[in-house]
């Protein structure tokens, strides 16, 4: 948050000052939400962040943390009137300011001003402070991160008038909840500028403060004497400090205003994805680990920056680190459009882009489209996408909302403007807002539209996906709209409750100049990002290096029946054993399935006991055409498919022997049939229902006697021979079969094409493999010395896998 600024070394320093780490604070947090269970009179709305920041003002002491959590809800019940009608508290506009500093001082602390801004005595109320310092204790309860406040109170302007409103009763009330109830820890109480009258005002404050904290107050004479405590530079420029002037930081509008997000609504949100806060902080911290080996992204990445990236990929750890990258480089693409950002005055645009403050009860942020001049010669594209692009910036950094619905108002809309429309440019817009914002579009509402929509349709249909243009709705008039988004979620323009439109621009006029500095940062950290990506690791692709995506490792732990250990080793294999047998590997990306000699195909159905079958049958007659080393890299390229894709308990395989004769047997490699046994099991976590043999041969003893040789003995009494097909449908149900095995889905011809769609459209993911492969092997000196000789426990026999021999 811009106006109570922690970085991320200063909240490490915070934690090494109380001696604690991320770990015990995750134990005090469970330790204390497992208290608030057996607390019936406290509400549920209480996150973890709240309980560490009430932890981190109670020194991490977590009984005394209990307490004043059950003070934090119960004194503010009882002081309700001092709580009342805090939205209404307007900062510039106070007669007298409790002004946080945006930036810690060397000693952690967070430095407030306490000042009168009017000197006119009939302006000033003492209660208008109190609902003030309330209201500022709110929002740094939720943001702030310091071991303690220091006040200074310059009391400069301060009449006998002034004085004479003090109410000592309404003080110390102030002083309990300030203590007692946001648990604030008042480290000093500095006094500038005191009147004649100072002896008056130390009776009142001897009166309102515990003897603790009234031993801290120091007047100081000049400020000099105040800089021994409090460096310069952390003051504002009314001090001689270098963090601004009193009114622009009480004039700053911060995210609150312009994209509110109640705790509520963060917590509803959380919910939607069946997410608490500490898989968030898991998540984010994986992210972390994974971005610190990204040498080609620049470093300035928050918490709170992830974690909004995180929500906009539904918190899919992949996806997000893809978008996170996407977000680094993609926008050098755009390094044009993203360059003085910082100049934007959103209400002298000729066009908008403004986001509602509201989230609707959908939880959706609205944001409104439409032309504030409807002069077409003022009309520019590259204008519009380089105020969205600014918008999308913010947003990502400060909105907490499952998605974004636009409004689109089309009036004022004219040929005119429709002819500078650039189908590719628009497209490629599209692109960037999906692809490297993660923006996640929840609909297009279009409202007021002209009578060439025709032609408007036609461009969307050409720069929008499929799935995006399907979500475009055409309104006729506000009725319509409103039943997609109530009314209070609309400015008055549209029928709404919300300010009127000109009056919420101008307020994302005053964020703009408040995030100066952010865009001209960010727009260095665009052309950083340039010179760093000569620095992206080789192996990087769309899965991360090795394909290790949450989603791949969830299938092996489904086939290793979620065995964390086993799935473990089972990993380690998939990436070294394959090295051993590389030769396979090689070319994959040029298999055809419907013209192997011998086809594996897995069936498009589960069974009822969710199992893939797959059949296995020798397709050419010619025995001198048939070759073992073909059908195993055809059987390896499908097996490597359904370990991305295919998620089923087991499989169960058919071994059709129609066209098999003997002297297809004498082709057999025993010691390499051997080899594929072991790679499906042991690399591919292949978990084997059962082998079921159709139209078996005379010499069916033979292939028995082989199998008994290659295969476990806990995997060979799952061999069934079925005299007849009626035999198969007791195992496999008819409706999970091809017609022609009595089955109702494709035949097994028009199912191979279907393959080899799938294999041509996986061409770079074989030809990556492979690589992986060789990379893999080249990495195997690294394994740590105590796992080198690991291969005689996995396969059971001496000697490594690739001289395995068998009898």
């Amino acid at each position: 948050m811009d106006l109570l600024l922690v970085t991320p070394e200063e909240k490490k320093k915070i934690h090494e000052y109380y001696n604690v780490d991320e770990k015990q604070i995750k134990e005090d947090v469970m330790m204390i939400k497992s208290w608030k269970e057996k607390q019936p009179h406290l509400p549920d709305t209480l996150t973890d962040d709240l309980i560490e920041k009430i932890l981190l003002r109670n020194k991490f002491r977590v009984e005394r943390t209990k307490h004043k959590l059950d003070n934090y809800y119960s004194l503010r019940g009882l002081y309700k009137d001092l709580i009342q009608n805090l939205e209404k508290v307007i900062p510039s506009q106070e007669a007298t300011t409790y002004l946080p500093l945006p930036k810690l001082t060397p000693n952690l602390e967070r430095l407030v001003i306490v000042k009168i801004m009017d000197a006119d005595p009939d302006h000033y109320e003492v209660i208008d402070l109190v609902k003030f310092t309330i209201a500022v204790q709110e929002v740094r309860l939720l943001y702030d991160h310091d071991v303690g406040t220091r006040i200074i109170y310059d009391a400069k302007g301060v009449t006998l008038r002034h004085m004479m409103k003090w109410n000592p009763l309404i003080l110390t009330r102030l002083s309990t909840l300030v203590e007692k109830a946001y648990s604030s820890r008042i480290v000093g109480l500095e006094c500038l500028n005191l009147p004649s009258f100072a002896n008056k005002m130390m009776a009142i404050f001897k009166l309102a403060l515990r003897p603790k904290l009234y031993d801290r107050i120091m007047i100081h004479e000049n400020l000099e004497s105040l800089y021994k405590v409090v460096p310069k530079e952390y003051l504002t420029s009314e001090y001689g400090g270098t963090v601004g002037t009193i009114p622009d930081l009480l004039s700053k509008n911060t995210k609150m205003d312009l994209l509110m997000v109640t705790p509520d609504e963060k917590k509803r949100i959380r919910e939607y994805y069946n997410l608490s806060e500490d898989q968030i902080k898991e998540d984010v911290e994986r992210i972390k680990s994974w971005k610190e080996k990204q040498p080609h992204l620049p470093y300035d990445v928050t918490d709170e920056f992830i974690e909004i990236v995180l929500l906009r990929n539904k918190f899919r750890v992949e996806r997000t680190k893809q978008k996170l990258d996407n977000y680094f480089s993609l926008r050098w693409y755009l390094k044009d459009l993203i360059e003085n950002m910082e100049n934007i005055i959103p209400s002298q645009q000729v066009n908008t882009c403004l986001p509602m403050p509201k989230l609707t009860p959908n939880l959706e942020r609205i944001v409104i489209v439409k032309f504030l001049d409807t002069d077409p010669d003022r009309y520019s594209i590259p204008n519009f996408i380089k105020l969205h692009f600014a918008i999308e910036e913010l947003c990502l950094r400060h909105d907490y909302s499952i998605g974004t619905r636009f409004v689109y108002d089309f009036e004022g809309t004219v040929l005119k403007h429709t002819l500078k429309w650039n189908p590719i440019t628009l497209a490629k817009f599209m692109t960037y807002i999906e692809r490297s914002y993660s923006c996640r579009i929840l609909g297009f509402e279009f409202i007021n539209c002209s009578t060439f929509l025709n032609k408007i349709i036609a461009v969307l249909k050409v720069v929008m996906r499929a799935k995006i243009y399907e979500k475009v709705t055409i309104h006729e008039d506000m009725a319509s709209v409103h039943k997609v988004i109530p009314k209070e979620y609309l400015p008055k323009e549209y029928g709404g409750t919300m300010e009127n439109i000109p009056d919420l621009i101008k307020k994302w006029d005053e964020m703009m100049k408040n995030h100066h500095q952010f865009f001209v940062k960010n727009y260095e950290n665009v052309l950083l990002s340039t010179s760093l990506e000569e620095l992206r690791p080789l192996d990087v692709n769309d899965q991360g290096g090795f394909g290790v995506d949450d989603d791949f490792i969830e299938k092996i732990l489904m086939r290793n029946k979620f065995r964390v250990e086993r799935t473990k080793q089972k990993l380690d294999n998939y990436y070294s054993l394959r090295g051993h047998l590389k030769d396979l590997f090689q070319n994959m990306e040029n298999t055809i399935p419907s013209r192997e000699t011998t086809f594996c195909l897995p069936i498009p159905k589960l069974t009822p006991n969710l199992t893939r079958v797959v059949i296995i049958k020798i397709a050419e007659t010619d025995p001198n055409r048939y070759n073992t080393p073909d059908f195993i890299k055809h059987h390896l390229a499908i097996q490597e498919l359904c370990l991305q894709y295919d998620y089923s308990i087991g499989t169960r395989f058919i071994y059709d022997m129609e066209l098999c004769t003997l002297k297809h047997t004498l082709k057999w490699d025993v010691s390499a049939f051997a080899q594929l046994a072991t790679l499906v099991e042991r690399t591919y976590s292949c978990r084997i229902f059962g082998y079921e043999f159709i139209n078996c041969s005379t010499f069916v003893n033979k292939i028995m006697a082989m199998l008994r040789v290659i295969l476990r003995a806990k995997i060979y009494e799952r061999v069934t021979i079925h005299k007849d097909i009626t035999s198969l449908h007791s195992v496999v149900p008819k409706e999970c079969l091809p017609k022609e095995y009595g089955g109702t889905l494709d035949s097994s011809p028009d199912l191979l094409k279907k393959w080899d769609e799938v294999i041509t459209n996986h061409k770079d993911f074989f030809v990556k493999n492979y690589e992986n492969i060789l990379l893999g092997t080249s990495l195997e000196e690294l394994r740590p010395l105590d796992l080198k000789t690991k291969d005689q426990g996995v396969f059971g026999v001496d000697g490594t896998f690739k001289k395995l021999q068998i009898d």
